[in-house]
């Protein structure tokens, strides 16, 4: 979904898993979520909101 945004709207927990992280900008809560720590082989997992 390239130049594409998706907005995800709910209650959390949200596990988050992203196919190709480097090309991702991700936010939660209108801050920026820094994705290197949860990226490995270029694919991020991640959980938001705990």
């Amino acid at each position: 979904m390239a130049g594409q945004s998706v907005e995800f709207i709910g209650q959390g927990p949200f596990r988050v898993l992203l196919g190709y992280a480097p090309g991702a900008i991700l936010q939660f809560n209108y801050e920026t979520v820094a994705l290197t720590p949860h990226t490995r082989n270029n694919v991020a997992k991640l959980v938001l909101g705990q």
